[in-house]
């Protein structure tokens, strides 16, 4: 979750594409830009039923797609046309929302427990969606993963950090920057979540000149919690010195993934709220092709004990595909889904901007090609 500092100045929107010094061989897989598309929508007569922060979203089929918000426990589902030929945004409208419920039945109330559900993605073998909980019931030094169901927004099951396992090393996040992302792979039985930036025990959050320490967590179909990787996240850069509400947020971290056909690859959104050379503040994101391949599995228990000081592991490749600044208001862009196969093969490629508040939305559209 990321708060937006108020009263800040609209950028002018600067693209650069860039390379990794870090690259995946042989690679063929591109991010091309279509262009953004803001809309208003998402209201209700309930005030916890109004889609406000959408921090993550998932497509179900064809049209539809499920998201959540930071400050609602509320499943939100949108229709989402795209145009087959251009990967363009064409309309986007809100159905129904469904609050979200516990084991019993009972609906998710109070502020400390509907808030920081960060990251959604649909079974489609289950028919289930799960999401990424920043707070495990509320409490916000601990991360979860929660399985509902859509319809009714029912709790049916819960991954919990524990003692034991490789889990163990997530009762160490910091409050805030815990379970950001969830993804699975459309052809794939297993999982993935990510922390938004380092552990306690893997290091510093992230500075003017130098990244974070992220792990990369794998699941099976059983909730088993498997692989663990390092990814680090890029630096934060130039810091902020205007507007004067964001002087001192500046923050780069892991805010969405894609798992792709490949078990070793993913997509990974870094999302960074930082100044330009002038020092105005605007987010920054970038979408890098990971290749978990070469890394060290860091599930065994040596590496429990945290990363800091150590230089007996790799962390996974990276090679950026994609990066664009935007200026404050409603251009947090943290949330990623694949959207539908375009008519000359490429994949709709969709990035949804937790708004900070209200009805104004925006998506922005891109084009993923060399996937299956």
């Amino acid at each position: 979750m990321m708060r937006i500092p108020s009263g800040a100045p609209t950028l002018i929107l600067i693209v650069a594409i860039a390379a990794c010094d870090r690259s995946i061989a042989a690679t063929q897989i591109e991010i091309l830009d279509v262009g953004r598309f803001n809309f208003t929508g998402g209201g209700a007569a309930d005030p916890q039923l109004i889609a406000e922060e959408l921090s993550g979203f998932s497509r179900m089929r064809d049209d539809l797609y499920v998201a959540v918000g930071d400050d609602h426990a509320t499943l939100y589902f949108l229709r989402i046309s795209v145009d087959s030929r251009t990967g363009q945004v064409r309309s986007v409208s809100f159905e129904r929302p469904v609050s979200l419920k516990d084991l019993d039945g009972q609906p998710i109330a109070g502020r400390g427990q509907s808030a920081d559900r960060e990251d959604v993605v649909y079974d489609a073998e289950r028919g289930t969606v799960w999401i990424a909980d920043e707070r495990d019931a509320g409490d916000p030094s601990r991360p979860s993963l929660v399985e509902v169901h859509p319809s009714d927004g029912r709790e049916i099951a819960r991954l919990r950090v524990n003692s034991q396992g490789p889990l163990t090393v997530y009762t160490t996040i910091r409050p805030n920057y815990g379970f950001e992302a969830i993804t699975r792979a459309e052809d794939s039985e297993s999982m993935w979540t990510a922390n938004e930036e380092a552990l306690t025990i893997d290091g510093s959050l992230a500075t003017a000149s130098e990244g974070s320490i992220v792990r990369l967590q794998e699941f099976d179909d059983e909730g088993r919690p498997g692989r663990q990787f390092a990814y680090l996240t890029d630096p934060i850069g130039h810091l902020m010195t205007s507007p004067p509400a964001a002087v001192g947020e500046d923050r780069s971290g892991v805010s969405a993934l894609i798992a792709l056909h490949d078990e070793d690859e993913l997509l990974v959104l870094e999302r960074a709220l930082a100044g330009d050379s002038s020092g105005m503040g605007g987010f920054r994101i970038r979408i890098y092709l990971t290749d978990t391949d070469d890394a060290t599995d860091l599930s065994a228990p040596p590496f429990r004990t945290g990363l800091a000081g150590r230089t007996d592991w790799k962390p996974a490749v990276k090679t950026l595909l994609f990066e664009r600044r935007f200026g404050l208001p409603v251009a947090n862009f943290e949330g990623m889904a694949l959207g539908p196969r375009l008519a000359n093969g490429d994949r709709s490629l969709l990035l949804i901007a937790d708004n900070g508040g209200g009805t104004w939305q925006s998506i922005y559209a891109l084009r993923l090609r060399g996937v299956p």
